[in-house]
């Protein structure tokens, strides 16, 4: 017998409470409940019955009127938490972009993308693309970053943490336009130097054997005994 397995069952007997009970707390990012967001109203639990937080009211409202002052809830609140989610936003942004990660760039340093297409663990994966981006435009107050594929012209807006300079690499296109230039002087009949240059080995001269024991070399005729 499985000793977990009540564990188990018990526990997926009470998700549904929990879930319940998470829908009925107010979220930090929009200041409403998602229950509230939903239907447009506070749930009414036991808890509030016992206390008198619900009292039962005789009012009856004609079915137009309550249509009408749920779609002005739900619109009102909607436009709500929509504010309260970009605050949100803009205050993790900025807390953000105060850990940046490596020194500026400027305009038109040569980075790398990091990879973030790969999904799973991504152990034998690459950390950054190969694709090498250009730097158009800067934004120094957010640490953003409008880079340029030099192939396609696409650009992307990233931030600074997902970006890694290598204005070191050489070009690329230095090495097509050395490559035409000797390829041309070939045919206009010039010398072209190969850029294997051959290695010259030392002489090692062939070995002697040598014998520990006289009576070995004795009948030899590379003995050198006396």
């Amino acid at each position: 017998m499985n000793p977990s397995l009540p564990l188990q069952s018990q526990m997926a007997s009470d998700a549904t409470d929990v879930t319940f009970c998470y829908s009925c707390t107010e979220h930090e990012t929009t200041g409403f409940a998602p229950f509230f967001l939903m239907f447009g109203r506070i749930p009414c639990l036991p808890v509030d019955v016992l206390f008198q937080h619900a009292l039962p009211s005789s009012n009856v409202v004609d079915h137009c009127d309550f249509v009408s002052c749920l779609k002005h809830d739900l619109s009102e609140t909607a436009r709500i938490s929509q504010q309260n989610s970009r605050t949100e936003q803009d205050r993790q942004a900025e807390n953000y972009n105060c850990k940046i990660k490596g020194s500026p760039l400027t305009v038109g340093n040569r980075v790398l993308l990091a990879n973030c297409v790969e999904k799973g663990k991504r152990k034998i994966a690459d950390k950054w693309d190969s694709t090498v981006y250009e730097v158009v435009s800067v934004k120094p107050g957010i640490n953003v970053y409008c880079i340029r594929d030099p192939v396609t012209s696409r650009e992307k807006v990233v931030h600074r943490n997902l970006l890694l300079p290598v204005s070191f690499l050489p070009l690329v296109g230095h090495r097509l336009e050395s490559s035409c230039s000797s390829v041309a002087g070939s045919e206009q009949g010039d010398p072209v130097v190969p850029d294997v240059v051959p290695v010259a080995f030392p002489y090692l001269p062939p070995t002697v054997p040598r014998f520990t024991s006289p009576a070995l070399c004795r009948g030899s005729s590379k003995c050198s005994c006396p």
